[in-house]
Formats: structure tokens, C-alpha cells, sequence
């Protein structure tokens, strides 16, 4: 699922998914707006004294690129002013580029191998929806795809219940 990036951006709930088929969605939802990107960018400048406008030229490309919403730009920002540890310099772009609080996504299969190991319960899951479109929409080679109700109510990512033809027996 890909989100298309504009100045303005409406949305920045992106979800990957890996080579290895494990998923997972950002966290951080809204657009991305000027005022959002000058006042990130702002800190930047404030926090480290020798941060250049070229770089924060880059910077705010990079946001865009990688479809960085207000919130995330915002967040990605004060983690790199309270983490970074070198003193008197400044930090590189794939700091504030590296961050991302996601909730991890579960194909069915995933959760059949959880639940025969004794790791949790079928009902411990929801499927997750994503950009307004819930996983029993999925369509062609998209599977369903599951959140731990736990980290859904933990993180503000709406789940509804759906059960395989059968049910699930727990």
C-alpha cells in the first residue's frame, strides 16, 4: 500500500511489508502541511546551532519523499534532540529519517503458529483497518491482516471481528 505524497499530504498511515512477509503500519496518521514542515524543520535549527539551510533543504524533502505526516515529522524531530549524543556536531538526515513507531501486522498463518505454541489466543486478534479499509476487503493476493487487540487499543488502531467460515476455536 502506497500513499502519494503532495505538499499537503491527507494521510500518512503507511503499511510494509517485508521480504519475509511480516507487516506492520505506521502509527502516526494526518497530513503533512507547510506550517508542519517549517516548524519541524525550525527545531532542527534551534536544537543544533551549526544545522545548515542546506541541509534542512534536504531534510524537508526527505519528509516528503518518505511521507513523513506533521505528528511524525514532529516526533521524529524531539527523538533526535533527545537521543543524539554528539556533542557540538549534528546529527545526519537518517536519524530523523529512521523514525517510526509501528503496530505489527499478522497474516493468518502467522497467527496459527502463535496460537499452537501456546503464545496467545485467536481472540487476542482483530483485523486491522488500514486507511479506512478494513483486511475482510482484501482483494487478490492481499491478505487479511491481523493486529494483537492489545496493542490496538494501546496505539488507537481500530480492529473489527471477523471469523472464518467455522470459527476460530480458542
Amino acid at each position: 500500500m502506497s500513499i502519494t505524497s503532495s505538499e499537503s499530504s491527507t494521510s500518512s498511515q503507511m503499511m510494509t511489508v517485508s521480504s519475509d512477509g511480516s507487516a506492520s503500519v505506521s502509527l502516526y496518521r494526518g497530513g503533512r502541511t507547510k506550517k508542519g514542515v517549517s516548524d519541524a524543520i525550525a527545531l532542527v535549527a534551534k536544537a543544533f546551532p551549526k544545522w545548515t539551510p542546506e541541509q534542512s533543504e534536504v531534510l524537508a524533502g526527505m519528509f516528503a519523499e518518505d511521507k513523513f505526516s506533521d505528528a511524525r515529522m514532529m516526533a521524529a524531530v524531539k527523538h533526535v534532540i533527545r537521543n543524539y549524543a554528539g556533542f557540538d556536531k549534528v546529527p545526519n538526515i537518517a536519524n530523523f529519517m529512521q523514525y517510526d513507531k509501528r503496530i505489527k501486522l499478522y497474516r493468518h498463518r502467522q497467527i496459527d503458529a502463535l496460537v499452537e505454541r501456546g503464545e496467545c489466543g485467536y481472540a487476542d486478534f482483530g483485523i486491522a483497518v488500514i486507511d479506512g479499509v478494513s483486511g475482510c476487503k482484501s482483494a487478490g493476493d492481499n491478505p487479511i491482516l491481523y493486529a494483537l487487540r492489545v496493542d490496538a487499543r494501546e496505539y488507537g488502531v481500530k480492529v473489527v471481528d471477523c471469523k472464518p467460515v467455522g470459527g476460530w476455536e480458542d
